[in-house]
């Protein structure tokens, strides 16, 4: 079977949007595993708002622990930062995400990381 483009909505049980999967193919491996090419996932906020843009090569979903992983170059990005690593293990259940190997952050917003404290004196 030739494998196909997929397009996908993820939304939770009160029907607000989690995340969209875009994949230029993809194709069922076995039982358990679902591989995709060129990849990027969007989460979203409980606001509906865009949070995270993953893009990912060449990955694979294992439908039981509901883990996407990749052993290529993956990036992610939010409006604050963008950050990469050769590989990745992301959890779509609790969109988690641990990346490995050369991995280089780059943050694009600082104000929340140079706010004053309290000055109560």
């Amino acid at each position: 079977m030739k494998p196909k483009a997929l397009y996908c909505r993820i939304c939770d049980g009160d029907g607000h949007l989690r995340g969209r999967f875009e994949a230029g193919t993809a194709h069922r491996i076995d039982e358990e595993h679902v591989g995709f090419q060129h990849l990027k996932i969007t989460t979203y906020t409980p606001e509906n708002q865009p949070d995270l843009q993953i893009d990912m090569h060449t990955s694979v979903l294992d439908l039981k622990t509901r883990i996407l992983s990749s052993q290529e170059r993956t990036t992610i990005q939010r409006a604050d930062f963008n950050i990469a690593g050769d590989s990745v293990q992301f959890d779509t259940n609790t969109r988690t995400g641990r990346l490995i190997g050369n991995v280089k952050m780059v943050i694009t917003d600082q104000s929340h990381l140079t706010a004053k404290p309290n000055e109560s004196e």
